[in-house]
Order: structure tokens, then C-alpha cells, then sequence
């Protein structure tokens, strides 16, 4: 429903209502040229074809919230028009698992940063992120053990910087974990 409500406020925002890896296989075959006319993703709330997914140049900000809940990204473009990218909504699930599938979602979303080249990213600090440790164990149901401290946001600043991003500021609480 929420891509709905943003299509009705924001009308002449683009709003793509899809798997955001879909999106983003949709906008690589694209930019290469191999895209086939039958593999043109259908917006998931009426099914209607999706317009053309931003390509890089078109860019200019990344702001996301991070996939301890499911991210919606808000891209700015230079002529103002803004471009919603939304997924399914699911619900945070209560239970800790070392290998929830929502915690890959940050590899789409540095995939997108490495697609689209733009020239600034803003990412949300909230605390399931900060708390989130890499290569964690299951030790039952409701816990894991291990694992890398602060491995995602270890992992983000290694990838910005890997793609020649000046990291700008960089602010955490040790209360927040």
C-alpha cells in the first residue's frame, strides 16, 4: 500500500514497486544493452510495466535506511525529480537468526551505490546496524553469539571506501548498542 500513498502525495515522483534486485538487474542489462523486451519488470501493485530504472550520471543523492527493517530508497536526481525505489514490506521478525536473508539486502544497496556512481550516499544509523555482527553463530531460537562486532557498519565503510568514497562523518553511540 505504501508505494500507493507515495504515488498519490508525490505525483511526479517515479516510484518503482519492486524487488530492489530485480531493479537493479533490470537497470545493469539495460545500461549494457542485453535487456530483452520480454524481461521489463511489472510494477507489483497494478502490474503495469516499469519505466526506464535511473542509469548512472542521473544521480546525484543516496539516502537509505538499513535492512534491519525493509529499506526504502529515496533517490535524488539533478533536475529535482525525486525517485522512490520500494520493496514489499515485511515485518522486523523478533527473532534474532545469524542468517536472516534481510541482512543481504545491504549488498544490493552498495551494489546500487556502485551502479549509479552518485556523488554523495546519506545512510540512516539505526541500531540493528550498529549491533549487527558478521559471521555470527545461532545459538538458539531467539539468540546468536559471535561473530564480527560492528561487522556491518565495518563492512559499509570498507566497501565506501573501496569505491572511492570520502567518508564525511561517521556518528555512533556506544549507548545505542
Amino acid at each position: 500500500m505504501r508505494p500507493f500513498f507515495h504515488r498519490r502525495n508525490s505525483p511526479d515522483t517515479i516510484v518503482y514497486n519492486q524487488c530492489v534486485n530485480e531493479l537493479l538487474r533490470y537497470a545493469i542489462k539495460l545500461r549494457r544493452g542485453v535487456l530483452e523486451e520480454d524481461e521489463v519488470p511489472n510494477d507489483l501493485y497494478d502490474n503495469s510495466r516499469l519505466p526506464p530504472p535511473p542509469q548512472p550520471g542521473d544521480i546525484d543523492v543516496i539516502t537509505a535506511g538499513f535492512p534491519w527493517y525493509v529499506p526504502t530508497l529515496l533517490i535524488l536526481s539533478s533536475d529535482t525529480q525525486g525517485i522512490l525505489v520500494s520493496q514489499p514490506h515485511s515485518q522486523l521478525n523478533m527473532f534474532q537468526k545469524a542468517n536472516d536473508i534481510k541482512s543481504n539486502l545491504i549488498l544490493n544497496l552498495l551494489s546500487w551505490v556502485d551502479f549509479l556512481e552518485p556523488t554523495y550516499c546519506i545512510f540512516e544509523n539505526v541500531r540493528g546496524f550498529l549491533s549487527y555482527n558478521l559471521n555470527a553463530i545461532q545459538l538458539d531460537e531467539h539468540r546468536t553469539s559471535g561473530g564480527i562486532s560492528m561487522g556491518g557498519l565495518k563492512f559499509l565503510v570498507h566497501t565506501m571506501l573501496a569505491m572511492k568514497y570520502v567518508i564525511l562523518e561517521l556518528h555512533y553511540s556506544k549507548s545505542l548498542l
